[in-house]
């Protein structure tokens, strides 16, 4: 359907045209209320006429004054013997125009896009367009008066987007729907495609490069000789942006090249030769690290010998403190107490209480002895023990009242420790032994005829009796113990 637009008050003219043979008959109706409208009165007219080419032939309808009840679509008819045939015109008040349509792309170069489109409806003013194209994260926007603009200055190898929108003395249309283009890769020369630098380090045999500004598509083609031969390509072609490449089969004398290349066209630019060079950076680097594995080496060794000597010295403290823990104390002994009678066989006993000290204690000698075998004196103050039923005898020209003397500190008459035991001390130099591996005390009357004695060092009076043992029995034994 067409449009006309009109601002109220003024003149509008609507035209119908139709190709027919005969020529043909136009009626013109208001769609709105269905009446047809005359040929001629003072506010509605039409007339046909034939255009100057071919079949055609126009009618128009005039609205000499529009009211805005005269906004509305007519309907235009047309026939003849052959047929019939209408069409739709919309009489409406100026406004802004319609969207654009059928936006294409028509021509597409490294650099450039030329577009055309359909305009729309003008909003009964004269328009311009607007073409809006976006790329990556950037957008731009050109004027243009004709449907039809090419775009120049853009990137090779780019895809942008595309759209359109019309703008006149009422405003802005709609924008356009969009279409997609993308711009051809860049066609270079040798010299437009020369890589600036390229190095490369024979410690890490890397290579480097510096491009120009260049197409994304475009990568790198690394050549290698060895011994004076032709350059052969060496891997991949590499893209630009990755800035190196490993050269892993490089030897010294090698002889290393490189050039910028177009993949989509095959081409290639003049080649360049890399610079050799050895990087002091990386030698330092190099001994850096060598230098810290050897403090690290030395830091290891250090501390496993301290480790080592730590643990030696905390093994012979350990030795030591075990050593000193099962040590045997030296103990000193104090003379054991003198027992009553009832008592005197029983050796040491702590819960025997000492009297208070006499001074008044009778003892008898020589032949004042009791033979009545009880131990005690005539008198019953003074007593003897018995030994074997009888007096104890003598020994070493002494007599029972030189062995056996009362202990003016018990409270009964007792003799003097060393008195009791003198018969078992005269072993001691005896180097004979018995089943205890001491010498037998009580085997003293031959010791004449025992074999030379051996020098052995003992202490009788750090080593106490057995608590069990029985000083004037023939049968006692007497156990020492013997720290070596």
């Amino acid at each position: 359907m067409r449009k006309v637009a009109v601002g109220i008050g003024e003149k509008a003219t609507l035209v119908c045209r139709a190709s027919a043979v005969p020529e043909p008959v136009f009626s013109w109706f208001n769609q709105h209320d269905g009446q047809q409208i005359g040929t001629s009165g003072e506010h509605f007219s039409h007339s046909t006429m034939q255009a100057k080419v071919g079949d055609v032939y126009e009618s128009h309808l005039v609205v000499s004054a529009v009211k805005s009840e005269d906004i509305a679509v007519y309907r235009c008819r047309v026939h003849n013997m052959m047929g019939e045939g209408e069409a739709l015109v919309q009489l409406q008040q100026n406004s802004r125009p319609d969207p654009p349509t059928d936006l294409l792309v028509q021509n597409v170069t490294s650099h450039s896009v030329t577009l055309n489109w359909t305009p729309g409806f003008d909003g009964g003013d004269s328009q311009i367009y607007i073409v809006k194209f976006n790329w990556a994260d950037k957008g731009s926007t050109i004027e243009a008066k004709p449907t039809h603009i090419t775009i120049e200055g853009l990137q090779p190898y780019t895809e942008y987007t595309f759209m359109v929108q019309a703008r006149n003395a009422y405003g802005n249309s709609d924008i356009s729907s969009s279409v997609i283009a993308r711009t051809d890769a860049q066609a270079y020369s040798a010299d437009d495609i020369q890589l600036t630098e390229v190095g490369f380090n024979e410690v890490s045999k890397i290579l480097t490069w510096s491009a120009p500004s260049h197409d994304k598509q475009m990568c790198i083609k690394v050549e290698v000789s060895a011994d004076g031969e032709q350059y052969k390509k060496y891997g991949p072609c590499v893209p630009v942006s990755d800035g190196s490449y490993a050269v892993g089969d490089y030897n010294s004398g090698m002889k290393i090249r490189a050039s910028i290349c177009d993949p989509k066209s095959a081409t290639c630019g003049s080649a360049k030769a890399a610079s050799i060079e050895f990087s002091i950076t990386v030698l330092i680097v190099i001994c850096v690290v060598v230098g810290l594995v050897l403090i690290l080496v030395t830091v290891i060794v250090v501390c496993c010998c301290y480790r080592r000597r730590a643990s030696a010295k905390q093994k012979a403290n350990k030795d030591y403190e075990m050593e000193t823990a099962h040590a045997r104390s030296s103990t000193t002994y104090s003379t054991p107490p003198h027992y009553t009678d009832s008592s005197l066989h029983k050796g040491l006993n702590s819960s025997v209480e000492y009297g208070t000290a006499r001074t008044d204690v009778p003892y008898l000698t020589g032949s004042a002895y009791n033979t009545a075998g009880n131990g005690y004196g005539q008198d019953g103050n003074a007593y003897y023990p018995t030994y074997n039923g009888g007096p104890p005898p003598a020994y070493n020209g002494s007599t029972a009242s030189d062995i056996y003397k009362p202990d003016p500190w018990d409270a009964e008459p007792m003799f003097n420790d060393n008195d009791l035991n003198r018969l078992n001390n005269s072993h001691l130099e005896n180097p004979y032994l018995h089943v205890s591996g001491l010498p037998n005390p009580y085997d003293y009357e031959d010791y004449a005829s025992q074999a030379p004695s051996t020098n052995v060092t003992y202490d009788n009076t750090s080593m106490p009796e057995s608590g069990y043992s029985t000083p004037n029995h023939s049968q006692r034994k007497v156990i020492h113990e013997v720290i070596v």
